[in-house]
């Protein structure tokens, strides 16, 4: 039976070229696109799933009391906190700190490189599974400066021959400090949130930064790895009974909670020291884009079939008539339109490798597939067979319905030809191209808005470059020499980007501060000239000022930070900030200080104790960045000579924040002219059915004197019908979908009427360009020759 099944499937292929190809081209277009897709959700849904237990690794956060009743999730907690869980709590069988990325400088021969990497807890291998290469477990980190380097940096400074090499051996660092390598581990996959070059010890970093040590200092990541069994809710509570031990007071209603790591990746959001968003909404948009693009070709597939089965009635009825059974005849259609779905597949699977170049430049994700693992054999399999028997099953029922007595009579191909069926599908069709056309420039429409938003200062012309080393110390002694460099307009230094400013703080007294005011101030340390280089407005008061020594008691604040403290003229007033009283000197206009997601926060900037900060901005005169960048290259390497010259521009610091968003704007923009595309595939395909069913009254109509234009009209008028139909559904599916995704930012371009305006327009446009070759052939037909066929 499945040979006769082929046979027959194979001929009818060959028989009907042009609608197998259209079929063809149509499923195997929707499934690439969907595979690709969910090859990404895959990709995206397997980070940290690599560790052993990776089910009881958690990461702990801390949730401090808001304003406005929430709570304030800080992903941060102090270093010492993990060692004293160790010594503390049973419940924990592994608790360790982990830095935020460091950079270090590393020299081979006398090249210096920057290196990333982190610093971590004793307990990193027992809690995280990148494969160790090299080295012993117990004595990683046992002695100072013990440096364990991902193989990619082993080869790198050892050669490809580094196995049995570098453990041992002596990395040089910049000035004289040296690394000893105690180990070799894995690089870390592209499927990993710790992402890191080397491996220090947390007592490493300790030992630099004593101030660490402070219980109030929220510096790094905890991340512990609990018994099986452990009753999460009642470990979250120990752990705060040892925070409140050690760090002495605490505000009521403070809590720690515990976010399964796995998940960090794909629930980022938090509110309420709860999991409520981040990239999982982008793992949702993407199912439901590769479903819809999916069902978008099965309905092709479904239209055409339906279509068609005028023509094949009579062989329904011959088959009936020698005793076929119903069954029999549903399965014929059937193993048709899955061997159609699986050499759609296999079209589909040589477009993923065509497109997965692009996709992964857009998307930024490096997917490897290895198409006969069993998983990605399921999946791929799998959505072929789905879109076989999703497209097959109502042909297939319709065409074994039919009856051979009405078929022999001309009655049944005449009186039902699924002719409800199609218009409703295409209905569906346009309805699921229409949202993700109006999402997609809802999306772009967003984007644009982000590029383009005034933040409140000048991230044009700004170049960025970390103070390493001496630069660090001899900066404050350096102005006349950086103000001669060419190009130089302005320069200051701070110990964060203006644009991300993440240090936080609820210290800050001043006079008629409301007992229970529970206001948290974003803090930053510049130093003086930062509001003019950033081209911050400046509402009142003045900069910090190098010639007058009490502004290190000063500060500045915005005007967020003068309404949370209630001041209306803040010029003047005293504010005690971290033990020290002074007084603010300057207020200026809001600046966006962190993502549009979030809204403004109230800002303190205050001035460095030593003149010098983290990171040095230059403000180039326009034209002349490569200028004032070469200068300030000769400056760096004759004062730090050991490190790396790096530089980053600050507007390319603020598109790279938008990096999701941007990939998910080109790539709706790709999912709708694609939808779009199969939509009209569908119906160049319809339209030539209905052209070649109404040849005879086409040739009467020319006759009797209409034109072209009126014919093609005509035969439009239809399809412009159920388009209009499809549009007009979509619009509030549409609205909630954009709206739902708009709610992530707190600055939003908002949705405008001309987005649909420009959806239906465009569907309008390509629908009659789909249409319109059958519709002008047919009107243009010479109709002697039609009416004489007939």
């Amino acid at each position: 039976m499945l040979r006769h099944y082929l046979l027959v499937t194979i001929r009818n292929l060959r028989r009907d070229l042009g609608y197998s190809l259209i079929n063809v081209l149509g499923l195997g277009t929707g499934i690439a696109v969907s595979l690709l897709l969910f090859f990404w959700v895959q990709h995206e849904l397997s980070y940290d799933r690599f560790h052993a237990a990776a089910d009881r690794i958690y990461q702990a956060v801390f949730n401090f009391p808001a304003e406005d009743g929430q709570l304030s999730t800080w992903v941060t907690t102090p270093v010492l906190f993990a060692e004293k869980i160790n010594e503390e709590i049973p419940d924990a069988e592994a608790a360790l700190s982990v830095t935020f990325p460091r950079q270090l400088p590393f020299r081979k021969g006398q090249t210096p490189y920057q290196e990333e990497g982190l610093y971590v807890g004793h307990s990193f291998p027992d809690v995280f599974n990148f494969p160790l290469l090299e080295g012993s477990r117990e004595t990683l980190f046992g002695q100072p400066n013990a440096v364990v380097l991902t193989e990619r940096l082993a080869e790198k400074y050892f050669g490809a021959g580094w196995r049995g090499q570098a453990v041992g051996k002596t990395l040089e660092a910049a000035g004289e400090e040296t690394y000893t390598v105690s180990g070799v581990v894995a690089n870390p996959p592209a499927n990993s949130t710790l992402q890191f070059g080397f491996l220090l010890s947390i007592d490493d970093f300790l030992r630099t930064h004593p101030w660490d040590r402070h219980w109030g200092n929220f510096s790094s990541r905890l991340y512990l790895k609990v018994k099986p069994g452990t009753d999460i809710p009642a470990l979250e509570n120990k752990l705060l009974a040892l925070f409140r031990k050690h760090k002495g007071n605490s505000e009521e209603g403070t809590t720690i909670s515990l976010l399964s790591f796995p998940l960090r990746h794909l629930y980022s959001k938090l509110e309420n020291g709860r999991p409520l968003g981040g990239r999982i909404t982008y793992v949702r948009l993407f199912i439901g884009a590769a479903a819809f693009l999916l069902l978008i070709a099965c309905i092709n597939f479904m239209n055409l079939a339906t279509a068609r089965a005028t023509r094949r009635s009579k062989e329904i009825g011959v088959r009936k008539a020698v005793g076929a059974s119903r069954g029999q005849l549903a399965g014929q259609f059937m193993s048709e339109a899955v061997a159609i779905a699986l050499i759609a597949t296999g079209l589909g699977v040589a477009l993923v490798e065509l497109l997965k170049g692009p996709f992964r430049q857009i998307a930024g994700t490096e997917l490897s597939i290895q198409y006969l693992a069993p998983g990605t054999l399921s999946l791929v399999l799998g959505t072929g067979l789905v879109a076989g028997l999703l497209s097959g099953s109502y042909p297939a029922f319709l065409l074994s319905s039919f009856r051979a007595v009405n078929i022999f009579r001309g009655k049944e191909a005449g009186q039902f030809s699924g002719a409800s069926l199609r218009k409703g599908l295409v209905v569906v069709q346009f309805l699921l191209s229409a949202c993700l056309i109006v999402c997609a420039l809802g999306v772009q429409r967003q984007v644009s808005f982000i590029m383009n938003k005034n933040l409140g200062l000048d991230r044009e012309n700004v170049v960025q470059i970390p103070m390493n080393g001496a630069l660090y110390d001899k900066y404050p002694n350096l102005k006349d020499e950086i103000s001669a460099l060419p190009g130089v307009k302005q320069y200051t230094a701070s110990n964060q980007t203006p644009l991300m400013i993440s240090s936080e703080t609820r210290d800050p007294v001043w006079a008629g501060k409301p007992a229970d005011s529970q206001v948290g101030f974003r803090v930053m340390e510049v130093t003086p000239g930062f509001i003019e280089a950033m081209g911050i407005n400046l509402l009142a008061g003045r900069d910090f000022s190098p010639d007058r020594p009490a502004d290190t008691l000063s500060i500045i604040v915005n005007e967020t930070a003068a309404r949370a403290m209630g001041m209306e003229q803040p010029l003047g007033e005293k504010v005690e900030f971290w033990g020290v009283a002074g007084q603010i000197i300057g207020l200026t206009q809001d600046f966006h200080l962190n993502s549009l997601h979030t809204p403004i926060a109230p800002l303190i900037l205050y001035l460095s104790r030593n003149g010098s900060s983290e990171n040095l901005y230059i403000r180039t005169e326009a034209g002349r960045a490569r200028e004032a960048i070469a200068g300030m290259e000769a400056l760096y390497r004759r004062i730090v000579p050991d490190y790396p010259f790096e530089y980053s521009f600050l507007d390319e610091e603020y598109s790279r924040m938008y990096k999701s968003e941007t990939a998910i704007g080109k790539l709706a923009f790709y999912f709708a002219a694609i939808a779009i595309l199969l939509s009209c595939i569908g119906l160049f395909g319809l339209s030539a059915f209905t052209a070649a069913r109404r040849t005879k009254e086409i040739g009467i109509r020319k006759v009797v004197g209409a034109s072209v234009a009126s014919i093609v009209g005509l035969l439009f008028k239809d399809f412009l019908k159920l388009i209009l139909i499809g549009f007009a559904i979509s619009v509030p599916v549409a609205w909630y979908l954009l709206s739902n995704w708009l709610q992530g930012f707190a600055y939003q371009a908002g949705i405008g009427i001309h987005l649909f305006l420009a959806t239906a327009g465009l569907m309008v446009l390509v629908a009659w360009l789909a249409v319109s070759y059958h519709s002008i052939r047919a009107a243009r037909a010479n109709p002697v020759e039609v009416l004489g066929r007939e």
